[in-house]
């Protein structure tokens, strides 16, 4: 069978996930929670897929509430992304796929350097432009 697993290190953000799986009738996705690979720390998986909190922030636009987990990336925006890079090879599986979204406001070129150093091939596969940025999907390959 297929094993999916998701982790959130919003509990708030898990409990909405359950709620939609079972309004969809959804039972095969695990939930844990914890912060990036925590709650899975022995396990490995052929597909990771990552929706970064990855806009830059300074002190003055954090919020005091659970939704701050979603967009806030530090400084510069890579707070969260870079560990998540640092860590990714130890959970995933040779040949393995990592489905990355970012912004180009936390530095792509950054990224796909950053996966090359880690035993990946990585390119950007969509990427669509808003007002003040654009939002990529990076295909990460374990080699």
């Amino acid at each position: 069978t297929d094993d999916v697993t998701a982790t959130d290190i919003n509990y708030n953000a898990l409990e909405l996930a359950e709620k939609n799986f079972k309004i969809n009738n959804i039972d095969t996705i695990k939930l844990e929670f914890g912060d990036l690979f925590e709650p899975v720390k022995d396990k490995k998986f052929d597909v990771i897929l990552f929706n970064t909190p990855y806009l830059p922030t300074d002190s003055d636009d954090i919020i005091n509430d659970d939704l701050n987990y979603a967009f806030d990336g530090g400084l510069d925006g890579r707070n969260v992304i870079d560990r998540f890079i640092n860590q990714v090879s130890n959970h995933l599986n040779d040949k393995g796929i990592v489905q990355m979204i970012q912004s180009s406001l936390s530095d792509n070129e950054k990224t796909l350097n950053m996966f090359d150093r880690n035993g990946f091939i990585a390119e950007i596969a969509e990427s669509e432009k808003f007002f003040f940025e654009e939002i990529v999907l990076i295909n990460a390959y374990k080699i």
